[in-house]
């Protein structure tokens, strides 16, 4: 079976075909053991595959320059969860997702990775190798040498970021600390609400609305 994977962060909906539902706990996830020859390092990034036991799997993404790890994991039939688990003095909530379809989850994983201080071509040798491993264990085919766009947000997920209004520029409506990439959108803690009428501390906005402060 072939996957063709459209890495295009640019939809409507988050990740232009499954909605992802959120999971209590990344703390939730079952015990897992090192595969063997199944990690790499890429620069200041390590990749590995992590068994969960029976047909499960998890491939975790550790850049050392964040002290972040972002993992996709299957925990069962139809059911993926893509996991962050933020370095200990960020003091950030919990990033988990569940998908129904493993590809959703995939894109959605390969999105949200850390890629600071990475090169084009360190950041493109890790991805393919996450391609590898899932390619693997899903058991399809995947074509190798995939070119990765480097998004304009991605290398600010966990940083400042400041949001301004659709309409102009001159002024910021409110800041905080970028916790995801959801497809056209971004998932930020706020810690300033600025002219928000809305409290609630996580809120998602327009990417085009985000910038890197």
């Amino acid at each position: 079976m072939k996957i063709k994977i459209q890495l295009d962060a640019g939809c409507s909906t988050p990740l232009g075909c499954d909605r992802p539902l959120v999971l209590q706990s990344v703390s939730n996830m079952p015990t897992s053991t090192l595969v063997a020859n199944e990690q790499q390092n890429f620069g200041n990034i390590t990749v590995s595959l992590k068994s969960l036991g029976n047909t499960s799997y998890r491939i975790e993404w550790y850049s050392r320059m964040t002290g972040a790890t972002t993992s996709i994991a299957k925990l069962g039939k139809d059911n993926y969860g893509v996991f962050r688990k933020w370095a200990e003095n960020k003091k950030l909530p919990e990033v988990a997702h569940s998908f129904t379809k493993r590809k959703s989850a995939l894109v959605h994983f390969l999105n949200n990775v850390d890629i600071i201080r990475a090169s084009d071509s360190i950041m493109n040798e890790a991805k393919n190798y996450c391609l590898t491993l899932f390619s693997k264990q899903e058991d399809v085919h995947i074509p190798a040498n995939h070119k990765f766009a480097r998004y304009r947000l991605q290398g600010a997920i966990g940083q400042p970021v400041i949001v301004k209004p659709k309409t102009t520029s001159d002024y910021i409506m409110a800041e905080g600390i970028l916790l995801q990439l959801i497809g056209d959108s971004s998932e930020i803690q706020l810690t300033d609400f600025g002219d928000l009428v809305n409290r609630r501390p996580v809120q998602k906005f327009p990417n085009r609305q985000v910038f890197m402060k």
